[in-house]
């Protein structure tokens, strides 16, 4: 068992996907797909992904098979996936973010969502990320990146539209440390 401890940090950036269940019901093939995927079981995520894919939650079957693709190596197959994902379903995108925190380097993936459009403006809406850290190096256990976002009708902000309505984005950044180390 690794016991871990928590390092918070507060950075800005820009994600997640919710899946709702009623108490009691069996888990479907999308929520066991990616819990196979949680467990690394990446043959039995993938089947039951591409099982789900056919389902109401196409998009989101389908950026679980990307991740399982990318875990794997089918890099081209994860593409392909997470392309057909957002076709499924253009307010959810995957979302790769490689950053550094001093000198150690950090590769992120995850999913980001688009929550409100045209609210409270036409133009103007909220999204939100949950990027998990897929890369350090071995300096941590694991990691997630969440993040909540205003979106205007331009993608930098040298002139808003609509007036008022800046693109401004809150993160929130968790690291956890081996505790051996």
């Amino acid at each position: 068992m690794h016991r871990t401890r928590g390092l918070a940090f507060a950075a800005v950036i820009a994600a997640a996907v919710g899946l709702d269940r009623s108490a009691g019901a069996e888990p479907t093939k999308l929520e066991q797909g990616l819990a196979a995927l949680d467990a690394s079981d990446y043959d039995k995520a993938e089947k039951d992904l591409k099982e789900a894919a056919k389902g109401p939650k196409r998009g989101a079957a389908l950026l679980g098979l990307a991740k399982v693709q990318l875990a794997t190596g089918k890099y081209a197959d994860a593409h392909g996936s997470a392309a057909s994902a957002q076709k499924a379903d253009p307010a959810v995108f995957t979302f790769h973010m490689g950053m550094h925190l001093g000198r150690t380097a950090l590769a992120w993936t995850g999913e980001c969502s688009q929550t409100k459009s045209d609210f409270p403006k036409k133009g103007a809406g909220a999204m939100h990320c949950v990027l998990n850290l897929i890369d350090s190096h071995d300096l941590y256990v694991g990691g997630q990146l969440t993040t909540n976002t205003i979106t205007s009708l331009n993608s930098v902000c040298t002139a808003i539209d609509p007036p008022g309505y800046t693109q401004a984005s809150i993160a929130t950044m968790r690291l956890w440390k081996h505790c051996n180390r």
